[in-house]
Parts: structure tokens; C-alpha cells; sequence
């Protein structure tokens, strides 16, 4: 579901190369992406779920439509008895998270988040010297990304901010790095540096305090995002919607 940027580069070149994968069908309202992505002649195309075949034979749903639209179409994927992978972020608020997450559990079905960042080399080689206690206690992450293309422009980052877009990836690697669970604070804020088309954000949040006496150390985390002009002129302002 959907054919924009990260379907078209990342998903259906994977699953055209694939030799156990089979692609049943593409979904997207616009009938031009809508006919590039069609590489096969028996591929199915609809304009949304509900104008696909009922008895279309597919195990399996993509969701790689903007986020504020992810909710809705993970529930009809869920109600074909598809299993879905979604693109993140996940979906918009917590109240749909549970609900979709209890939905797949109660009809058996897997329902994943695409957090492909957990996989790259270098977080992966991160990730071994951390479980291998090499490092001691992890008690503090700082992530920074800095974007040379600008602010971005794709469905993703216009309908939730670059935040949610982007800041997804940052913010499970600090899970996938460590134990530090569940966060008690969370913050974010952002400054306009200059009137060009550039945004830094901030978000930080603070774990429970160390254990034992005499340790009074917080554990933390930290995720910065910096965006730069084309012309690698680098600045911020707040382009963040919805709460934290």
C-alpha cells in the first residue's frame, strides 16, 4: 500500500528481487505512481484496499502510505487476515497502537513496524559491544542525524513533522542499544536559526535514577536531528506537530 519514495527505493525492489516473494497486488489513489509501480502485467491495482478482489490471494500487506494514514490501513489489512509490516512511525497516537496490537494478537496474525535502522552494520557492531558488557552499564545515548537535503518533503514528513518521520529511527535505537526502558520525561523543542528552509529538533528524556546508595546517576537519552539547506547552510526551526 502506496508507491512513494520508500516503496518505490526500498520495498518493491526487494520484493521484485526476491525468489520467495510474490507481489499480489499494489495500492495507491494515484493512477500515474499507480502505473509506474505496476512492473508486471498480472499485478493487481486498486486504488485503495477496499477495490481489491475479496478472494485476492496475498498473505501479506506492506503499508507504506504517509503516517496519519497508516492506522486505518493496517485495520483493513488485518480484517483481510493479512499479516502487515507498516513503515514507521507506527502509527499517530498510542490509542491506535494498542488497539491494532490487540487486534493481530486476537486473529493470530504478525503486525511489525519496518524499523530497518536496528539492522545497518555499524548499529549492529554498536549493538554486539553493548550486550557483550564490553561497555559497562549504559546509562546515557546521544543520537544525532544530520540531513544535507533539507527539511523533508515526502508524504511522510508533511503529514507528522520530521520528528515522527525521521526521529522514529533514532528513538527505537535507543531501545535496541539498551535496557534503559521506558521513558518518565520527554521533551522537545526547536529554534529558527534563519528564514531558510533548514530545522533542528531536540528530544531528550531520562530513565530511572541508578540503583544502589551512593549511585546517583540518571540514566538518559538524547536525540538530536539536524537539518542543513542544499547548500549545506545548516539551521533550525520547529517543524513538529502533535504531542509528545
Amino acid at each position: 500500500m502506496g508507491t512513494g519514495w520508500v516503496a518505490q527505493r526500498v520495498h518493491l525492489p526487494y520484493i521484485s528481487a526476491s525468489s520467495s516473494i510474490d507481489l499480489a497486488a499494489i495500492v495507491d489513489p494515484d493512477p500515474a505512481r499507480l502505473r509506474s509501480a505496476a512492473v508486471a502485467a498480472d499485478v493487481a491495482t486498486a486504488p485503495r484496499i477496499g477495490g481489491l478482489r475479496d478472494d485476492l490471494d496475498a498473505d501479506l500487506a506492506v503499508v507504506c502510505t504517509p503516517p496519519d494514514g497508516h492506522a486505518s490501513a493496517i485495520a483493513e489489512c488485518l480484517a483481510r487476515g493479512w499479516h502487515v509490516i507498516c513503515e514507521k512511525p507506527f502509527v499517530t497516537n498510542s490509542h491506535d497502537a494498542r488497539t491494532l496490537i490487540s487486534t493481530a494478537a486476537r486473529r493470530g496474525l504478525a503486525l511489525r513496524c519496518c524499523q530497518t535502522s536496528r539492522f545497518r552494520a555499524d548499529v549492529l557492531a554498536v549493538a554486539e559491544e553493548v550486550s557483550s558488557g564490553r561497555l559497562g552499564k549504559v546509562r546515557h545515548i546521544r543520537l544525532t542525524w544530520r540531513r544535507a537535503n533539507g527539511v523533508p518533503a515526502s508524504g511522510g514528513g508533511r503529514s507528522v513533522g520530521a520528528l515522527w518521520d525521521l526521529g522514529a529511527h533514532l528513538v527505537d535505537l535507543i531501545w535496541a542499544l539498551s535496557d534503559l526502558g521506558d521513558p518518565t520525561d520527554i521533551a522537545a523543542s526547536g529554534m529558527r536559526l534563519s528564514p531558510q528552509q533548514a530545522l533542528r529538533l531536540t528530544a531528550t528524556w531520562q530513565g530511572e535514577p541508578g540503583e544502589g546508595a551512593g549511585d546517583p546517576c540518571l540514566a538518559g537519552a538524547a536525540v538530536h536531528l539536524g537539518f542543513c539547506t542544499r547548500d549545506r547552510q545548516c539551521g533550525g526551526t520547529l517543524g513538529h506537530r502533535g504531542s509528545s
